[in-house]
Protein backbone atom coordinates (compact mmCIF):
# COMPACT_ATOMS: atom_id res chain seq x y z
CA UNK A 1 0.00 0.00 0.00
CA UNK A 2 2.70 2.48 1.01
CA UNK A 3 4.85 1.46 -1.97
CA UNK A 4 1.94 2.16 -4.34
CA UNK A 5 1.33 5.57 -2.78
CA UNK A 6 5.03 6.44 -2.95
CA UNK A 7 5.29 5.40 -6.59
CA UNK A 8 2.17 7.43 -7.45
CA UNK A 9 3.61 10.45 -5.65
CA UNK A 10 6.93 10.01 -7.41
CA UNK A 11 5.26 9.80 -10.83
CA UNK A 12 3.11 12.85 -10.12
CA UNK A 13 6.07 14.99 -9.08
CA UNK A 14 8.96 13.73 -11.22
CA UNK A 15 7.30 13.26 -14.63
CA UNK A 16 6.20 16.89 -15.05
CA UNK A 17 9.75 18.02 -14.24
CA UNK A 18 11.21 15.63 -16.80
CA UNK A 19 8.68 16.77 -19.42
CA UNK A 20 9.78 20.39 -19.02
CA UNK A 21 13.40 19.37 -19.49
CA UNK A 22 12.74 17.82 -22.90
CA UNK A 23 10.41 20.55 -24.15
CA UNK A 24 11.99 22.36 -27.13
CA UNK A 25 10.86 25.77 -25.86
CA UNK A 26 12.85 27.52 -23.17
CA UNK A 27 11.49 27.28 -19.65
CA UNK A 28 11.89 31.06 -19.50
CA UNK A 29 9.23 31.61 -22.17
CA UNK A 30 5.78 32.62 -21.01
CA UNK A 31 3.06 30.49 -22.58
CA UNK A 32 -0.47 31.87 -22.97
CA UNK A 33 -3.49 29.73 -23.90
CA UNK A 34 -7.09 30.59 -24.69
CA UNK A 35 -9.91 29.44 -22.43
CA UNK A 36 -12.63 29.25 -25.11
CA UNK A 37 -13.91 32.77 -24.42
CA UNK A 38 -12.84 36.10 -25.86
CA UNK A 39 -9.31 36.66 -24.60
CA UNK A 40 -6.81 39.50 -24.76
CA UNK A 41 -3.26 38.16 -24.72
CA UNK A 42 -0.86 40.83 -23.44
CA UNK A 43 2.57 41.14 -25.05
CA UNK A 44 4.71 43.44 -22.92
CA UNK A 45 7.13 45.73 -24.73
CA UNK A 46 9.72 45.48 -21.94
CA UNK A 47 9.82 41.68 -22.39
CA UNK A 48 11.06 41.89 -26.01
CA UNK A 49 14.04 39.64 -26.69
CA UNK A 50 16.39 38.67 -29.50
CA UNK A 51 15.96 34.96 -28.71
CA UNK A 52 12.76 33.52 -30.16
CA UNK A 53 12.77 30.73 -27.54
CA UNK A 54 12.62 33.29 -24.71
CA UNK A 55 9.73 35.21 -26.27
CA UNK A 56 6.17 35.08 -24.98
CA UNK A 57 4.16 32.38 -26.80
CA UNK A 58 0.43 32.41 -27.57
CA UNK A 59 -0.67 28.83 -28.19
CA UNK A 60 -4.36 29.09 -29.07
CA UNK A 61 -5.17 32.47 -30.59
CA UNK A 62 -8.72 32.26 -32.00
CA UNK A 63 -9.78 35.52 -33.59
CA UNK A 64 -12.50 33.95 -35.74
CA UNK A 65 -14.60 32.01 -33.22
CA UNK A 66 -13.69 33.62 -29.90
CA UNK A 67 -12.77 37.14 -31.04
CA UNK A 68 -9.38 37.00 -29.30
CA UNK A 69 -7.13 40.07 -29.43
CA UNK A 70 -3.46 40.74 -28.72
CA UNK A 71 -2.80 43.65 -26.39
CA UNK A 72 0.52 45.46 -26.66
CA UNK A 73 2.03 47.67 -23.98
CA UNK A 74 4.65 50.41 -23.97
CA UNK A 75 2.72 52.88 -26.12
CA UNK A 76 3.00 50.59 -29.14
CA UNK A 77 0.44 50.24 -31.89
CA UNK A 78 0.04 47.74 -34.71
CA UNK A 79 1.97 50.12 -36.98
CA UNK A 80 5.06 49.55 -34.77
CA UNK A 81 4.99 45.79 -35.36
CA UNK A 82 6.33 43.42 -38.00
CA UNK A 83 4.57 40.05 -38.02
CA UNK A 84 5.26 38.82 -41.55
CA UNK A 85 7.91 36.20 -40.60
CA UNK A 86 6.56 32.67 -40.27
CA UNK A 87 8.54 29.88 -38.59
CA UNK A 88 7.96 26.31 -37.42
CA UNK A 89 8.18 27.15 -33.70
CA UNK A 90 6.06 24.21 -32.53
CA UNK A 91 7.95 21.78 -34.80
CA UNK A 92 4.80 20.46 -36.49
CA UNK A 93 6.41 20.58 -39.95
CA UNK A 94 4.59 23.75 -41.08
CA UNK A 95 5.83 27.34 -41.32
CA UNK A 96 2.65 28.63 -39.69
CA UNK A 97 3.76 30.34 -36.47
CA UNK A 98 3.96 34.14 -36.62
CA UNK A 99 6.87 35.98 -35.02
CA UNK A 100 5.84 39.43 -33.74
CA UNK A 101 8.74 41.88 -33.82
CA UNK A 102 9.26 45.55 -33.14
CA UNK A 103 9.92 47.28 -36.48
CA UNK A 104 12.39 49.69 -34.89
CA UNK A 105 14.74 47.11 -33.35
CA UNK A 106 13.57 43.73 -34.70
CA UNK A 107 13.36 42.55 -31.05
CA UNK A 108 10.81 39.76 -30.67
CA UNK A 109 7.67 40.51 -28.64
CA UNK A 110 6.10 37.11 -29.07
CA UNK A 111 5.17 34.13 -31.19
CA UNK A 112 1.62 33.16 -32.13
CA UNK A 113 1.22 29.49 -32.98
CA UNK A 114 -0.81 28.53 -36.06
CA UNK A 115 -1.39 32.12 -37.16
CA UNK A 116 -0.18 34.13 -40.13
CA UNK A 117 -0.11 37.82 -41.02
CA UNK A 118 -3.67 37.63 -42.40
CA UNK A 119 -4.99 36.23 -39.11
CA UNK A 120 -3.16 38.86 -37.04
CA UNK A 121 -3.94 41.94 -39.14
CA UNK A 122 -6.21 44.26 -37.17
CA UNK A 123 -6.15 42.08 -34.05
CA UNK A 124 -3.76 44.22 -31.97
CA UNK A 125 -4.98 46.67 -29.35
CA UNK A 126 -2.89 49.11 -27.31
CA UNK A 127 -2.89 48.52 -23.56
CA UNK A 128 -2.55 51.74 -21.60
CA UNK A 129 -1.34 51.50 -18.04
CA UNK A 130 -3.45 53.21 -15.41
CA UNK A 131 -0.54 53.18 -12.99
CA UNK A 132 1.66 56.27 -12.76
CA UNK A 133 5.15 56.02 -14.15
CA UNK A 134 7.70 54.97 -11.53
CA UNK A 135 9.47 58.32 -11.82
CA UNK A 136 6.18 60.10 -11.04
CA UNK A 137 5.70 58.40 -7.68
CA UNK A 138 6.23 60.29 -4.46
CA UNK A 139 9.62 59.59 -2.90
CA UNK A 140 10.38 60.60 0.70
CA UNK A 141 8.39 63.82 0.74
CA UNK A 142 9.44 64.79 -2.79
CA UNK A 143 7.22 64.58 -5.84
CA UNK A 144 9.38 64.28 -8.93
CA UNK A 145 7.29 64.28 -12.04
CA UNK A 146 8.67 67.23 -13.98
CA UNK A 147 8.29 69.16 -10.77
CA UNK A 148 10.51 70.14 -7.89
CA UNK A 149 7.72 70.51 -5.33
CA UNK A 150 8.61 69.47 -1.80
CA UNK A 151 5.82 68.44 0.56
Amino acid sequence: MIVTQLSTLLLATVLPCIATLVTPMSVQAEIFSSNGNTDVFILEAHAATNNVYQAQVITSFDWFTDGDKIGITGGLSEADLDYMELIDFDEDGFLDDAVIKLKSTQAILGVVLNADDFVLEGEFIPIVSTKPSIDCLQKVNIVSCNSSTVD
